[in-house]
């Protein structure tokens, strides 16, 4: 990078671990044959500056690679599980295409992974779009305080500039939200959907969200919350999509 001295790239951790499914999850999907876990690989990658002869840590990325032997739903898929920095970034100028200098750089290394994961035989990867919340510490614990946290369209504009670029550079093929993806009928044909479609990753928001609402379903006791289920029911019932209406159910929840 033209101006920029003494970066480094490091993969400071690299470990095999098992994602245990939930047990709400895993006994709602039993008929389906529903894996009980998945296998994966957790890669710890940051981002270094030398500075007054000081490596200093920028960026942070935590993946998670589930491969060839992580089941279905997983299978071949990255998930970005956490991606931090902190604005030491030097120096402080604008790049050639307009965008902060450091932001390109943090583009370039995520470009970079794609391009990687791609080459390993990885087919896709998803990240769920959330700033953390005041003392809600994503990976680094501390941040100066001229650095603002980015509202949720900006940081999602963040990624959609990220793929666009990874799009021009052929590295990517497709981009979509899990939602649209994986959720919704296609006009061509009427497939079975479910919610066991969707990638179940570690401390992603939707596996601890869905396993909150199958608790949630079996503590519902009171009529209230029993006429209010039983109408939600029989409007996914009436869903044009094929599959199971509870499964409906849970996903319009």
């Amino acid at each position: 990078v033209p101006e920029v001295e003494g970066l480094t790239v490091r993969v400071v951790s690299s470990a095999a671990r098992v994602l245990q499914v939930l047990p709400c999850f895993r006994d709602f999907f039993k008929q389906g044959n529903y894996p009980g876990e998945f296998p994966y690989k957790s890669k710890a990658i940051l981002l270094f500056q030398k500075n007054e002869g000081v490596d200093v840590c920028l960026f942070a990325m935590y993946v998670q690679e589930y491969g060839s032997a992580s089941p279905s739903p997983n299978q071949r898929h990255v998930y970005l599980a956490y991606i931090d920095s902190v604005k030491y970034f030097r120096p402080e100028i604008k790049s050639a295409s307009g965008e902060a200098l450091r932001t390109f750089v943090y583009h370039e290394i995520l470009i970079g992974y794609l391009d990687y994961c791609k080459k390993q035989g990885f087919v896709s990867c998803s990240i769920w779009a959330c700033p953390s919340t005041k003392r809600d510490d994503y990976v680094l614990y501390c941040h100066p305080t001229a650095q603002k946290m980015p509202r949720s369209d900006k940081l999602r504009s963040w990624y959609q500039n990220l793929i666009k670029k990874a799009v021009r550079e052929g590295v990517v093929v497709e981009r979509n939200t899990l939602y649209d993806f994986f959720l919704q009928p296609t006009s061509e044909c009427k497939a079975v959907i479910s919610a066991a479609c969707l990638p179940y990753c570690e401390n992603d928001f939707w596996p601890g969200e869905a396993e909150k609402l199958l608790e949630k379903k079996d503590d519902d006791t009171s009529q209230k919350n029993d006429i209010q289920a039983g109408r939600a029911l029989r409007v996914a019932k009436r869903d044009d999509r094929k599959g199971n209406p509870e499964d409906i159910f849970l996903e319009k929840r």
